[in-house]
C-alpha cells in the first residue's frame, strides 16, 4: 500500500520555517510512530534534515527525494524524483507499506 501522511493546523498550514507550525503533540507523534512502524517513508530533503533521525529510522526505511548534489550527505536511499522513489520502493521493499510524508 502507498499512502500519504500529513497534518495541518487550524489555518491549514502543514509546515513553517522547516518545521511544524505547532508544538509537538505526543498523541500525534505516537500515532505517526505506530502507523509507520516497519514501513518505508518517502520524503523530501528538507523533511529528512528536520526529522529526529535516531527516532525516525528505527524500524523504518527512508527514501529521500533530492538532487544529485545532496546524495553524498545521505545515509539512506535516495531518488531524484517522487516517481523514482516510488519505483525504488516497489523494486526493493514492495512487501512493506510506504508513506509519502
Amino acid at each position: 500500500m502507498l499512502g500519504t501522511i500529513f497534518a495541518i493546523d487550524d489555518d491549514e498550514a502543514f509546515g513553517t520555517e522547516n518545521g511544524l507550525p505547532w508544538e509537538r503533540c505526543a498523541d500525534d507523534m505516537k500515532h505517526f510512530a505506530t502507523l509507520t512502524s516497519k514501513s518505508v517513508l518517502i520524503m523530501g530533503r528538507y523533511t529528512w534534515e528536520t526529522m529526529p533521525q535516531r527516532k525516525i529510522v528505527q524500524s523504518r526505511i527512508c527514501i529521500v527525494v533530492c538532487t544529485s548534489s545532496c546524495r553524498s550527505r545521505l545515509g539512506e536511499h535516495y531518488a531524484s524524483s517522487l516517481k523514482g522513489a516510488i519505483e525504488l520502493w516497489k523494486r526493493l521493499y514492495s512487501n512493506r507499506d510506504a508513506f509519502v510524508i
